[in-house]
C-alpha cells in the first residue's frame, strides 16, 4: 500500500499502543504522532488531515500491551477514547491485541462494540488469526542464525507452553 498508493483507497498508518494510555490524550488526532509511517516531517499533521478526509487505514498495534489493561474500567476507557477515531466517516481501522485480554466473550464484545454492520453506527468484527504451525514458523525464521532456528525448535518441542504462545503468534 505504501509503494503504490495509488492503487489503494486508504494510507495505512500504524501505532504501537504498548505502554501509551489512550486517556493520556486531550484529542485522539494527536494519537498520529506516534505513528510509524514513512511521510517524514510533520507526519503527524499530514495523517491528520489524511483521518479527516476519511482515507486511513489505522492499525492500532498491542491492545492488550497499552497502560492499566487490567482494569476492565480502564480498558473500556481506553477502546471508548480509541473509537473517537472511528467517528469520521470513509476510515479503516485494525485493532490488534490477545483474546485472552478479556475475561469472557461478552466483555469482548462489549468492549470492542462488536456488534451487527448498522448503516449509521461505527462497528466492529473480530477476526482471529491461526497460530502459526511449524512449517510456518520454520519459513519465519529463514533469515535466522541456524543456531538460533535450532533453538527455537527445540524450545517448541519442550511444550514451554508460554513460549509456544509468543511463538505461533501470527
Amino acid at each position: 500500500m505504501l509503494e503504490n498508493p495509488k492503487d489503494y483507497e486508504h494510507f495505512p498508518v500504524l501505532i504501537e499502543l504498548g505502554g501509551i494510555s489512550p486517556e493520556d490524550r486531550r484529542d485522539m488526532t494527536d494519537i498520529f504522532s506516534l505513528a510509524q509511517s514513512y511521510m517524514g516531517k510533520d507526519s503527524a499533521t499530514k495523517l491528520a488531515e489524511l483521518h479527516r478526509a476519511g482515507k486511513l487505514l489505522i492499525i492500532l498495534d498491542a491492545f492488550d500491551e497499552m497502560k492499566l489493561v487490567g482494569h476492565t474500567e480502564t480498558l473500556f476507557s481506553h477502546f471508548t477514547k480509541l473509537w473517537q477515531l472511528a467517528k469520521v466517516s470513509g476510515n479503516k481501522i485494525i485493532i490488534t491485541g490477545r483474546p485472552n485480554l478479556f475475561k469472557n466473550n461478552r466483555e469482548r464484545r462489549e468492549a470492542l462494540g462488536i456488534i451487527p454492520m448498522n448503516s449509521s453506527l461505527p462497528y466492529s468484527n473480530a477476526i482471529f488469526l491461526n497460530e502459526l504451525n511449524n512449517t510456518q514458523i520454520k519459513t519465519a525464521l529463514r533469515e535466522v542464525s541456524e543456531s538460533t532456528k535450532t533453538g527455537i525448535l527445540a524450545a517448541l518441542k519442550e511444550k514451554n507452553s508460554s513460549f509456544a504462545e509468543l511463538i505461533q503468534r501470527p
